[in-house]
């Protein structure tokens, strides 16, 4: 049962009080101070020493009868890479795990010391800007890194982690232009078969006529 610790500063009454946090994956206590809100009438009936107790009673109350839920302090680094990966690699195909693997890859150098539930979209757009500046990459891979980050952040909310997803109001930075692909004819494409042997014959057919992508034709393998 702690009954914190109650300061006037100037007007203000504040309690020092420590508060069970959730910090990356383990329950500890901080010390957290908190301005008291004063009840006049308590003040007229009793004095402002008796308030400022009744006001800082009311917020240990939860604390003290081991009801408050500990707060996240979970550090973003720590949630991307110990929580939310293993999640996606139980739960999502093999290649998805992959490509989220990939995307933290480029975004673990730039997330630094970041609370999860601190967030804001301002920072997840200078997160990605970062991230991004170091090498000119297309942009199909920013949206990717975006989806990432948004995926993690939905995951958080549903785990009572963080009250919002910063992630879906920031913006996706400019990548490098698709190039522009050039497609063989018909009259091209017979020349090759009569000129490959096997096994390039049967795979170049498949390439032509099927409309795979290259990440399905090495799926056939």
């Amino acid at each position: 049962m702690q009954k914190g610790q109650i300061k006037q500063v100037g007007n203000c009454w504040l309690l020092r009080f420590y508060e069970p946090v959730l910090e990356n994956g383990l329950t500890v206590k901080k010390q957290k101070t908190q301005k008291l809100n004063l009840s006049p009438e308590l003040i007229a009936k009793s004095g402002v020493a008796v308030a400022a107790r009744a006001a800082a009673d009311l917020i240990l109350a939860p604390i003290n009868a081991m009801k408050q839920r500990p707060e996240s302090r979970t550090r973003l680094a720590y949630f991307l890479e110990h929580t939310y990966l293993p999640r996606v690699q139980e739960t999502k195909k093999p290649s998805t795990y992959r490509s989220a693997v990939g995307m933290w890859q480029i975004l673990k150098n730039h997330v630094n010391g970041m609370e999860l539930r601190e967030v804001r979209t301002s920072d997840i757009d200078d997160l990605l800007q970062a991230a991004t500046a170091e090498k000119q990459r297309a942009h199909t891979t920013h949206r990717n890194m975006r989806n990432f980050l948004r995926g993690a952040f939905h995951y958080a909310k549903r785990k009572g982690l963080v009250e919002s997803n910063p992630v879906i109001e920031s913006e996706i930075p400019r990548g490098l232009p698709a190039h522009e692909k050039q497609a063989y004819s018909l009259e091209e494409i017979q020349v090759m078969l009569r000129a490959l042997p096997e096994p390039a014959k049967t795979f170049v057919t498949v390439l032509s006529f099927t409309g795979l992508r290259l990440s399905e034709a090495k799926g056939l393998k």
